[in-house]
């Protein structure tokens, strides 16, 4: 998994950005400005044509449970559901706790993703907050139509 690979050597906070995922520059100044933690993950409101992974937001916008995308959690299969916009803040002691939860898990799993450890670690109540970035514009791509779907998002830029 290349989250380990890169961070388990570092012992530094970071900021964690997956490659597929266009967003605004509002997403990212929410993730980096949120002052009440250090550790912090951008969602947005699970809509269509939308599908993938998904998390449960308790009332203190404390992450309290993530559903793994696998092959996918159809949109509207769970109402309240956030979607994850896959750009994050981890502090030093969670990038550890991270490492060490890919590190046992890695002979059943060792192309674990990063939302299967963030999983494992929230249920062992590491603390992750949320920020609502519902009205940024952002777009996970996958596939085909993912890419023509954020080309309706943010208009057609060149290739």
């Amino acid at each position: 998994m290349s989250f380990s690979l890169a961070a388990g050597d570092l012992g530094e906070d970071l900021l964690v950005i997956e490659g597929n995922v266009l967003f605004d520059g509002t997403v990212l100044n929410r993730v980096l400005r949120h002052s009440l933690a250090i550790n912090v993950a951008a969602v947005a409101a699970f809509t269509p044509p939308m599908s993938g992974t998904v998390v449960d937001i308790g009332d203190d916008d404390r992450l309290i449970r993530q559903v793994h995308k696998g092959v996918g959690v159809p949109c509207g299969a769970r109402r309240g559901a956030w979607k994850t916009v896959n750009v994050y803040r981890f502090s030093a002691p969670l990038v550890r706790v991270l490492c060490d939860i890919h590190a046992r898990v890695r002979d059943s799993n060792p192309f674990a993703y990063l939302e299967d450890l963030l999983k494992l670690a929230v249920d062992g109540v590491e603390k992750i907050l949320t920020v609502d970035c519902s009205d940024c514009r952002w777009y996970e791509v996958d596939d085909l139509a993912d890419l023509h779907n954020a080309r309706e998002v943010f208009g057609n830029v060149s290739n």
